[in-house]
């Protein structure tokens, strides 16, 4: 700490405190505070932890967006289906709305509307 009022290089206790203020559960990759801290590194051992604890974190997110992306398929597949059915529960509205008796005084066309048909959604 002594040697931090001078103007000389840091001592090798200096650089171990400061490598310390970089720990694998404190790391925010992305964030400015990490990157003034990888900036201001002078370990080649903390630099070399540092790489590997980003490249492990760089290997498991690969893989839970590998793991995102293997699910597209089968949701796409429910989109399609849930559009499908909200497709024939609109006619199956559409009908029970029409068989629906009139009340008394009620012209014809006075209930509900039926919502206009949307397309099935096409993720292409």
């Amino acid at each position: 700490m002594a040697s931090s009022m001078t103007n000389g290089p840091p001592s090798i206790a200096e650089e171990n405190d400061q490598d310390h203020t970089i720990s694998s559960s404190s790391i925010n990759f992305g964030s400015s505070e990490t990157l003034d801290q990888v900036l201001n590194l002078t370990d080649v051992g903390a630099m070399t932890r540092l790489l590997h604890e980003c490249t492990a974190y760089q290997r498991n997110f690969d893989l839970q967006l590998e793991t995102l992306l293997s699910q597209r398929t089968d949701l796409e597949k429910h989109l399609s289906n849930l559009q499908k059915s909200a497709l024939v529960l609109e006619i199956v509205k559409a009908d029970a709305d029409h068989l629906r008796p009139r009340r008394p005084g009620q012209r014809q066309g006075q209930g509900a509307r039926p919502r206009p048909v949307q397309r099935p959604f096409d993720p292409r």
